[in-house]
């Protein structure tokens, strides 16, 4: 893989897990 497509897929990732997390954290912890 090159590396525009590494940058792509590193900032898709880093993305998905910042949704992620927001979603984790406003979920009400039992």
């Amino acid at each position: 893989m090159d590396f525009v497509t590494g940058t792509w897929v590193m900032a898709a990732v880093g993305l998905v897990l910042v949704i992620v997390a927001r979603i984790y954290l406003k979920t009400p912890k039992k």
